[in-house]
């Protein structure tokens, strides 16, 4: 999940930071998605902390800005490749490396 600056336009704010949950043997990916929202919480709870005492976090410009999802974006189809071909188990599959990636480029408010 990223936490970026507010600007009008949607998501186009400078890059603040990237949560990642921790992916653990047996996640499916609604697991996953509610572990991205806890690190997310927790991690800006602790950007919050560091601002209040003075510490600015790096700001990382975006090159485009996001999309609004709606509803009628998101059809049952969507999770079809997750449930029948990965049987739910994507990121075991992900963790035994399984699956080619190439590493993003996060940004971390967190580091010292």
């Amino acid at each position: 999940m990223t936490i970026h600056r507010l600007t009008s336009k949607l998501d186009g704010g400078d890059i603040i930071h990237h949560s990642v949950p921790k992916l653990e043997y047996g996640d499916g990916i609604h697991d996953v998605a509610c572990k991205a929202v806890k690190k997310a919480a927790h991690d800006l709870v602790e950007i919050l902390k560091r601002l209040k005492n003075g510490k600015v976090p790096s700001y990382v410009p975006q090159k485009s800005n996001g999309k609004l999802f709606v509803g009628t974006d998101w059809t049952p189809q969507h999770l079809r490749l997750i449930y029948q071909t990965f049987n739910n188990d994507i990121v075991d599959y992900y963790l035994d490396g399984k699956l080619t990636h190439v590493e993003p480029k996060l940004v971390n408010a967190l580091k010292d």
